[in-house]
């Protein structure tokens, strides 16, 4: 059974570098955000909200599959940062949330925070417990 596993938070904060970090370790599917709205905007296309849909409706269709899912993105809203949750009880799959939010931490300190919760997840992924 696939989990999913949201790494949410400002810019500039590690979500990238923890959700690579993760997806590694769990053999995972990664889906980030702004790769889906990057390749919106070279089709010219704004992408609005439909980045947060498109990454949504992967996310499904893998854990469908029973692949493990790890999401990078900023979620600012209630709706975006709900909409996780919703898709993990319809699906019957775990939920597990993350967010990153301090800009100012030492590399160092951040590093160790990864390391520590990279190390977790290989022993025990989120919702496996």
């Amino acid at each position: 059974m696939g989990t999913i596993i949201v790494v949410s938070g400002l810019p500039g904060t590690g979500k990238t570098t923890l959700s690579a970090e993760l997806t590694r370790a769990l053999g995972a599917t990664y889906l980030r955000v702004d790769a889906v709205e990057t390749a919106l905007e070279r089709a010219g296309i704004e992408p609005g909200p439909l980045g947060y849909a498109v990454v949504h409706e992967l996310a499904q269709s893998n854990l469908l599959l029973g692949r493990d899912v790890v999401v990078d993105l900023v979620n600012p809203w209630p709706l975006t940062r709900s909409m996780w949750a919703d898709l993990a009880a319809a699906t019957g799959r775990g939920t597990w949330c993350s967010s990153a939010s301090s800009p100012t931490r030492s590399s160092t300190d951040a590093g160790s925070k990864r390391a520590s919760l990279t190390s977790k997840a290989r022993r025990s992924p989120p919702g496996r417990t």
